[in-house]
């Protein structure tokens, strides 16, 4: 059981670094989106004042130009981290099922000897068809678990790319992207 800890919480640790970090990218993307909506009002206001400052839309859409670009690569990196994240977890829940089952295996001879010491006794084949049936109703439900984290992963960060900004001069503000963060 050490062996198996000191093995596996390695990999947990770096599976929450992964977390720390898609939470940073999560905080990146709204201020980035706020940044466009931003950019998107200045520019609404612009239009509507009916003269145009030249420098001052040409700035606002640097701005939007900027904050898109850098929600494209934040997006992009969040993206990648879930599909780690994912791949990690789902190694470390096999791993964790693997050790699991290897100490069974070697508890079965320790629990067969100690119900024969109690004049209880245990078929041992009965007893090893009942954990390999066990084992693959454990592995059935793993690949269930990765595939509704998956599921849940992709909900989380359904991103609806940002629309690019209005030029200079045209009449309606596009619409704001969306990043469900609930």
């Amino acid at each position: 059981m050490v062996q198996a800890f000191c093995e596996l919480i390695p990999e947990k640790f770096e599976i929450d670094c992964l977390t720390e970090r898609t939470q940073v990218s999560q905080d990146n993307l709204q201020q980035k989106l706020k940044e466009m909506d931003r950019c998107v009002e200045d520019m609404r206001q612009y239009n509507l004042q009916g003269h145009v400052d030249a420098q001052k839309l040409a700035f606002t859409q640097s701005s939007y130009n900027l904050a898109d670009r850098l929600f494209e690569e934040i997006l992009k990196q969040t993206i990648e981290d879930r599909n780690t994240r994912i791949r990690l977890i789902g190694d470390l829940a096999r791993k964790c099922m693997e050790q699991t089952q290897h100490a069974q295996t070697l508890l079965t001879p320790f629990i067969v000897a100690v119900r024969k010491e109690l004049n209880a006794p245990l078929d041992e084949e009965a007893y090893r068809r009942i954990h390999k049936v066990s084992d693959e109703r454990w592995k059935k439900n793993l690949e269930t678990y990765i595939s509704s984290m998956e599921a849940k992963y992709d909900e989380f960060l359904s991103v609806k790319p940002p629309d690019k900004s209005p030029g200079p001069g045209s009449a309606e503000p596009q619409p704001t992207p969306h990043l469900n963060t609930a």
